[in-house]
């Protein structure tokens, strides 16, 4: 009785572990891009404003996104051919790169982004601007 008892507590825990841990990998956002993990506690997760990006040869649509100082900011990229991603060089005002980013825009001015993945003869004018208003 008492050699079961135990059993069961410590199934209990291994149970307890594996829901806890497993719930902890499947929320662990990773840029599908760079492999590393994104984590930011800073985020206001509550009030994102999130855009899809469709990417393709040579464009993103859209290529202009609004949006106003402080805001928390998602940006999508949405594959239709070829493989493409985003990135804000980092002397620009942002350094953020990846296919499914998130950042809060604390600072105004007009952001150009390009693709960050070579996808052709037309991938230095693959660019978009972030308008992030004062």
């Amino acid at each position: 009785m008492k050699k079961s008892f135990i059993s069961l507590i410590v199934l209990g825990l291994v149970l307890l572990a594996i829901i806890f841990f497993g719930y902890n990998l499947s929320t662990q956002k990773v840029d599908d891009i760079t492999g590393k993990a994104v984590i930011n506690k800073d985020l206001n997760l509550a009030n994102v404003m999130v855009f899809t990006i469709n990417a393709s040869r040579f464009k993103f649509n859209p290529d202009v996104i609004r949006v106003k100082k402080g805001d928390t900011v998602r940006l999508i990229v949405n594959n239709i051919d070829g493989i493409h991603s985003i990135h804000f060089h980092e002397d620009e005002g942002y350094d953020v790169e990846g296919t499914d980013v998130t950042f809060v825009a604390d600072k105004a001015g007009n952001f150009e982004f390009h693709c960050a993945i070579y996808c052709g003869s037309g991938h230095n004018q693959m660019t978009g601007t972030l308008i992030v208003e004062g």
